[in-house]
């Protein structure tokens, strides 16, 4: 099961996307949020607003599901935040979400303990980005 003392980065095995990579992309991409959204800004801000209110919690159920080794209720949550960052221009959480969800379907536990703190770091980042968007704070 996840320790949460292992390193944020991603290893060279496997087609797991690498740290890099997701770096380079925008943590919020309004141009693919309003794609989405049929070029509707305000809806996009909406459902963007949606996820935001929901990490909180999401995170709190992924520590619970590795407090508790519970591998199911692990996959179970990081399957719905990748899910919920299919309905919003979030490419690098959404590239971590996708990288943990394969790697706990694979069963893979040293990519799973890897790739945890990543998926943090970029709600994290995520989080605190919206905070000081222009687009997403405007009336």
């Amino acid at each position: 099961m996840p320790d949460h003392k292992s390193k944020n980065s991603l290893s060279n095995s496997g087609s797991l996307p690498q740290a890099t990579s997701s770096e380079s992309l925008a943590i919020i991409d309004w141009e693919k949020s309003k794609q989405i959204m049929n070029n509707n800004l305000f809806e996009a801000k909406q459902i963007l607003k949606q996820l935001l209110n929901y990490l909180p919690d999401a995170l709190r159920k992924i520590h619970k599901a590795v407090q508790l080794n519970n591998n199911n209720m692990l996959l179970d949550e990081v399957h719905k935040v990748h899910g919920a960052c299919s309905y919003c221009g979030v490419p690098r959480l959404k590239t971590a979400a996708k990288s943990l969800e394969l790697a706990l379907r694979k069963a893979d536990l040293q990519q799973v303990n890897e790739l945890l703190p990543l998926l943090e770091q970029e709600v994290n980042l995520l989080l605190k980005a919206a905070e000081q968007d222009i687009i997403l704070n405007e009336k």
